[in-house]
């Protein structure tokens, strides 16, 4: 298809800046303008260009607020209307439903990624499942395409009855920058050092990784360290209390939110992420890239990158004695054989998930 404008709907600025940055510098070179449609977070000052507009809708990412999602709707409806691009691209599960609705009664093309399965998606609540399975059943009916990046996802969907098997497509994700290992250099270490980057929800088993740093506090010889931000008084998070004990008592060592994530490779032994599922996981893909071992969960979107013990360290999800045992797992491997997994997922990630890969899709998806 051969487009002049194109329209990118996301909950924010920073995810659009960490995920999409090469995807709108891709159609600004090819002359295409880009409407930015996302969460005013600080991060619009990174899409200073002549053929970018940045807009902006106040998307809540895990609360539901009738008003305040009523005024959402009704302001990207606005600006749809006021741009009519000739396609607009969803990202995460609530642009894709207010996007693809109002795409839906504008009859503007849309294509919708679906990132991750989403906090509304997983609700254990069976009425609140019921209704967001119908709401994405009608927001993704008439998209042109249907992107997920696993395979777990798309059965999920196609088992539920949301989407059909004909125009969906598997996008891994914002895929793996090999350009970040260029003059990439670990620091050597003075002792094992486990280190989780996600943001502090529980569904990210941040819990299990606390628990996991008290069992090995004992020992008085690994570092743990938690990098990632947390929101205080928000039922998703970890207990501020729980954080603020274990960093009082050396048990983890806690960063909050930071852009220099390198610094943070360059200091670890280990990247731990035990989350509980993922859509395709950045911080592994990254770990990949730069040959960091990784110990992860057995779930979705972790388990594309690590499929098995030959790449790396594998335990249960919402499992403390099974994340435990696995990083004793990986304390007790020798050196050599750690090496030959980090290469293995290294190849793995380059031939399966390289951002060359993801961007060709979009070159060869709009004809440039």
């Amino acid at each position: 298809m051969k487009i002049k404008s194109v329209a990118l709907v996301s909950n924010n600025y920073w995810t659009l800046y960490k995920f999409r940055y090469d995807v709108i510098n891709l159609f600004c070179k090819n002359d295409i303008k880009v409407y930015l449609i996302a969460k005013e977070d600080g991060y619009s000052k990174y899409f200073m260009n002549d053929n970018i507009i940045c807009n902006f809708v106040n998307f809540n990412e895990r609360k539901i607020n009738i008003f305040n999602e009523s005024y959402s709707l009704f302001n990207l409806a606005r600006i749809l209307k006021r741009t009519n691009p000739d396609m607009v691209l969803n990202f995460t599960i609530k642009p894709n439903i207010y996007s693809g609705i109002v795409c839906k009664y504008l009859k503007i093309d849309y294509i919708s990624m679906i990132t991750g399965l989403g906090y509304l998606f997983l609700q254990s609540n069976i009425f609140i499942s019921f209704i967001t399975n119908k709401i994405l059943r009608y927001a993704l009916s008439d998209a042109k395409k249907i992107w997920f990046t696993n395979n777990y996802d798309k059965d999920a969907f196609v088992k539920k009855n949301i989407v059909n098997k004909q125009n969906i497509e598997i996008m891994p994700g914002a895929g793996a920058d090999f350009n970040i290992a260029k003059n990439f250099n670990k620091e050597p270490q003075d002792q094992v050092t486990f280190t989780m980057i996600a943001r502090l929800l529980n569904e990210k088993g941040v819990f299990e990784f606390i628990e996991a740093a008290k069992y090995f506090h004992k020992y008085n010889k690994y570092r743990f360290v938690l990098v990632g931000l947390h929101k205080e008084n928000n039922k998703h998070f970890i207990s501020k209390d729980l954080l603020d004990n274990v960093v009082k008592k050396n048990i983890i060592q806690y960063k909050s939110f930071t852009d220099n994530i390198n610094d943070c490779y360059k200091k670890t032994s280990c990247v731990v992420l035990p989350s509980y599922r993922e859509g395709l996981s950045t911080i592994l893909l990254e770990s990949a890239v730069l040959r960091i071992p990784i110990i992860t969960t057995r779930v979705p979107g972790c388990q594309d990158i690590i499929p098995n013990e030959n790449y790396g360290f594998l335990c249960n999800p919402k499992s403390i004695d099974s994340l435990i045992e696995t990083m004793e797992n990986f304390i007790n491997t020798d050196v050599q054989d750690i090496l030959s997994k980090t290469e293995k997922t290294y190849d793995h990630v380059k031939i399966n998930f390289s951002r060359d890969s993801v961007l060709k899709k979009y070159r060869n998806m709009f004809n440039f």
